[in-house]
């Protein structure tokens, strides 16, 4: 294991600088709020029950369920999970670019490349995403240990990669074609073990019957969950393309590089410090990697891992966090490309890693203020929840935090402080849970377009053709300055 320390240790350092400097997200997911509002009085058993009755992804939500009841929306808790989360499937995926590719050096400048990948910043925003996480990483383990196997011959190393396979579809579908990325891969490099792919039909054809007939049939009130929509296939096709060279990935570089400069000094002063002494490294290190030798085999294999990891969001949405597996693929091609370009790779990727690390630092920090800026509503809310508590209605002024803080270069009628910079902030479903929380039973109205205040009652718009007048004796308003207070700092409260 010793000559596997320093480049895990390479990957755990960058990982920390390039997405965990500082090293907070100071609210839980917004839907999070939504989720713990259900299982906060629930028991263990009741949770269980729960969990099953979503017959799509029965394991997904009870990791969920149960890392909101041990947690409690502790950030401290629910931060911790989500860096070791991303520690895993990095580790995880630099240990299949050494299977796949056979050079430490060169698994490593993969494990780089895909650590740095801006598709799939959304990884690590959030502590909704850390089961996400987790569930790629079992993927990987899956086929890590079936190449395992038909390198060993060591039948545990089957088992181990059926079993992942098997656990991976119940939680996160996403790697449900991966039998196919096995099969590619033992007619490639070891023919006659084409066969034991086949055995993978047999969680997978379970897996489709249990969820096709809402659990056999036996599940009570079972949920259905995501629809198969096969008319989305183009839409979303192109939307693949726009998260791996397009618009979205073009925007998750500009919205990282041009919010880059602007977090709070101590922590640029830190970044930049360690930006320079990995450029060292860097410029160092590839000196003496010597061009890799790639054939066609890993590039039919990295085809197959594209489109093999795409397919099952097709029929349903493509996420930037639904692009994480096939970006093994995709980084594959990059490593490809590199032997494309010869004894001039080195022109290249020097300058590709640094673009991909300060759009993440960006990003990083974008994902820091938008959990600032939920918590910081969150706090308010339980600061005004005895003053709540003897009004009928409440109106959250989402329209008034948009208005005070710089968010999108793009629509702000669509977009009103859903999205920090592309970072997930007000939902509908987690604004009205979170007010739940501390102030049930009342009428919540949430206001996306500007509130008008008249002497007696507030005209909330409810859309562009309709509103509502709500007596302002009966009504408590939540609205940017309640918040803030003319303090807003990088998302925080009560800093000057």
């Amino acid at each position: 294991m010793k000559k596997y320390a320093l480049p895990l240790f390479i990957l755990l350092s960058v990982n920390i600088l390039s997405h965990f400097l500082p090293f907070e997200r100071a609210s839980s997911a917004p839907d999070d709020f939504s989720d713990y509002l259900h299982v906060q009085n629930q028991s263990s058993a009741t949770l269980i029950s729960k969990a099953i009755t979503n017959v799509n992804r029965p394991l997904n939500y009870l990791f969920i369920y149960f890392q909101l009841k041990w947690t409690k929306l502790n950030n401290w808790e629910t931060t911790a999970l989500l860096f070791i989360s991303t520690c895993i499937f990095t580790g995880m995926a630099y240990f299949l670019f050494l299977a796949l590719l056979g050079n430490t050096a060169w698994a490593l400048l993969a494990s780089l490349f895909y650590l740095l990948l801006p598709n799939k910043l959304e990884l690590f925003h959030m502590s909704g995403v850390t089961n996400v996480n987790i569930v790629f990483s079992i993927y990987i383990l899956s086929m890590l240990s079936f190449i395992y196997f038909l390198k060993s011959d060591r039948f545990y190393f089957f088992l181990l990669s059926l079993f992942c396979y098997s656990v991976g579809i119940f939680w996160y579908e996403v790697g449900f074609l991966l039998p196919i990325v096995l099969f590619v891969y033992a007619f490639l490099f070891r023919r006659s073990h084409t066969v034991w792919a086949a055995y993978f039909v047999i969680p997978a054809l379970l897996y489709i019957t249990w969820r096709f007939t809402a659990g056999f049939g036996i599940v009570p009130n079972a949920e259905m969950g995501h629809a198969i929509q096969l008319a989305k296939i183009f839409e979303n096709m192109a939307t693949a393309v726009h998260h791996y060279i397009g618009r979205y990935m073009m925007t998750a570089i500009l919205y990282g590089i041009f919010q880059f400069p602007k977090m709070e000094i101590f922590w640029l002063g830190m970044i930049i410090t360690g930006n320079v002494l990995l450029v060292l490294w860097l410029l160092r290190w590839l000196k003496k990697i010597s061009p890799l030798e790639t054939n066609y085999k890993i590039i039919l294999l990295a085809l197959s891992m594209v489109i093999a990891f795409l397919i099952p969001n097709l029929v349903y949405v493509v996420e930037r966090r639904h692009t994480t597996l096939s970006s093994l693929g995709i980084t594959l091609l990059m490593v490809a490309c590199c032997h494309g370009l010869g004894r001039h790779y080195k022109k290249v990727v020097f300058p590709v890693i640094l673009i991909f690390l300060i759009a993440c630092q960006g990003t990083a920090w974008n994902q820091v203020v938008a959990c600032r800026i939920l918590r910081s509503v969150f706090d308010a809310v339980q600061e005004y929840e005895p003053q709540m508590q003897s009004y009928e209605n409440i109106i959250f002024d989402q329209y008034s935090f948009a208005n005070h803080i710089p968010y999108t270069w793009g629509d702000k009628k669509t977009n009103v402080l859903e999205s920090y910079w592309a970072m997930q902030v007000f939902t509908p479903w987690s604004t009205a849970s979170m007010f739940s929380l501390y102030a049930p039973q009342k009428h919540l109205y949430i206001s996306r377009q500007a509130l008008e205040e008249q002497e007696t009652s507030f005209k909330v718009p409810l859309s562009e053709q309709e509103s509502i007048l709500l007596p302002k004796a009966k009504t408590f308003l939540v609205n940017f300055d309640k918040v803030y207070g003319g303090s807003y700092s990088h998302g925080n409260r009560n800093k000057f």
